[in-house]
């Protein structure tokens, strides 16, 4: 029987799961890694780290499913976009990668906004290169490949340097279209030399096969093909099932993210997926669970200390007795992206609590998630999560009643096993997406409440007035740092 590969590198984890054609998983595993923040609004990540950890989840599946070796049809990968991760012409990496939510190039974007009229985001690669080519000459100049996070892993396995054609288009404004591919001219005029930018390839499309050099390390037989995936959006999408017309996925991982399907997933599969306007990206938190991380390590809570908060946040009343948290530890991507913000707790008093604190920091992260939906302007009827935060019932709870819509969570639901499940469609052993509801098994639907709504409705109008109260102060804040 024919066994699919699922490679999902996240925020702070990579996930690899092995499954056969009916879902069944057979080898699963997860390796974290560490954030570094070199400067305050700095995000790197090492990824060599990244790839050392694939191979100790293929070493591991092989030795937990010996079938692996002979019946290993595919492999898919995703990963945290868009991020950059220079290589040199040996295929070692130059520097630490500098991630998404990395907001050290401020002034790269300025001088790109005055000097050439062309608007960037902070989270795209453009301005980050500049900053490289700028504040790291040497670095610059040893780079001979522009990779991303799963290009990466990809380009490790089968030596092919690659992307995907929708990562492609998050390099920011003009870089790139999906037809006529790189945009020459633009990279000619901020004197960047587009000769480090790989191919691009569409989501199904085999970058290549795993290379002799590996299967003779694990021991694979045949002809393993990599398939060029997308970011980690999608293993997230097809996690939790969100596949049909109207389906809004929430993914509540390092970063929460939110996405709304405006087609069946399966019309647009086998082209551009995200650059097909018909999924939106509308929301994101970029300190979403990276938000609990950070004040269980405030509190100085073990895992159980933390289950044991949440229980008490639960009998918190909605709204944390008018507790807020702003949710901006990284700064501001949705809906008006602002690097210089800075989270914030107000309203505190004596009678707080931790589980007050705690209970805050879950809506503020479901207000901001709200705030990004209801700009964008689209529409969802259900909502499905996934992700780390979404094993958290009261956040289920939360969500449900600040987007007053029904929840829906896969016990089973991970990014990993849609990504096995997509390898087995690049493949063409599937041709649609029917069978991925059997894959994920029985799920749990979460209905708003009346009164709790209601609640949330006046406290999400309070946090969007103090959030807007509080742009004045981060200029004064960042001056302090």
């Amino acid at each position: 029987m024919s066994l699919y590969l699922g490679l999902d590198a996240g925020g702070s984890s990579i996930k690899g799961v092995l499954a056969d054609r009916d879902g069944q998983v057979l080898a699963m595993q997860r390796i974290p890694y560490e954030t570094m923040h070199p400067a305050t609004g700095w995000a790197e990540q090492d990824a060599e780290y990244w790839w050392e950890a694939t191979r100790s989840i293929l070493g591991h599946f092989v030795e937990k499913c010996p079938s692996m070796k002979t019946e290993l049809a595919g492999i898919m990968v995703s990963g945290m976009v868009p991020n950059l991760v220079p290589v040199d012409e040996d295929g070692q990496v130059v520097r630490p990668a500098i991630l998404y939510r990395d907001n050290r190039a401020v002034d790269e974007c300025k001088m790109l906004q005055e000097r050439f009229g062309l608007h960037f985001l902070m989270q795209d690669v453009i301005p980050k290169w500049i900053w490289l080519r700028d504040h790291e000459p040497e670095h610059f100049k040893r780079t001979r490949l522009l990779l991303g996070t799963h290009a990466f892993l990809a380009y490790r396995l089968t030596g092919n340097p690659n992307i995907d054609a929708d990562t492609a288009g998050l390099y920011g404004h003009s870089s790139f279209d999906a037809e006529s591919g790189w945009n020459e001219t633009l990279f000619r005029k901020l004197n960047l030399p587009a000769s480090v930018l790989p191919p691009h390839y569409l989501p199904t499309e085999a970058v290549g096969y795993v290379r002799e050099q590996w299967k003779k390390e694990f021991g694979i037989e045949g002809d393993i093909p990599v398939y060029a995936g997308a970011g980690d959006s999608l293993a997230a999408i097809l996690g939790t099932g969100a596949v049909h017309k109207g389906d809004g996925m929430i993914y509540l991982g390092t970063a929460a993210t939110m996405w709304v399907l405006e087609e069946e997933l399966s019309h647009m599969a086998r082209k551009l997926i995200f650059g097909s306007n018909r999924l939106h990206f509308v929301s994101n938190v970029l300190a979403g669970g990276d938000s609990v991380k950070w004040v269980q390590a405030l509190m100085q809570i073990s895992d159980a200390e933390l289950e044991a908060l949440e229980e008490a946040a639960r009998r918190i009343p909605a709204g944390s007795d008018g507790l807020m948290f702003l949710p901006h530890l990284l700064g501001i991507r949705t809906p008006v992206p602002n690097a210089m913000a800075r989270g914030s707790v107000l309203g505190l008093s004596a009678g707080h609590t931790p589980a007050h604190f705690y209970r805050a920091l879950l809506e503020g992260v479901a207000y901001s998630l709200y705030q990004g939906y209801e700009a964008s302007h689209r529409k969802a009827e259900r909502l499905l999560i996934t992700g780390g935060g979404a094993q958290c019932s009261l956040w289920r709870d939360i969500v449900a009643n600040v987007f007053r819509l029904p929840v829906e969570y896969y016990e089973k639901s991970d990014g990993a096993l849609g990504l096995a499940y997509f390898a087995a469609y690049a493949r063409e052993d599937f041709s649609d997406f029917s069978r991925l509801e059997s894959w994920l098994g029985s799920s749990i639907t979460v209905m708003p409440d009346s009164a709790n709504s209601e609640c949330y409705k006046r406290e999400y109008a309070r946090y969007g007035q103090l959030d807007q109260a509080m742009m004045e102060s981060y200029p004064i804040l960042v001056q302090e740092e």
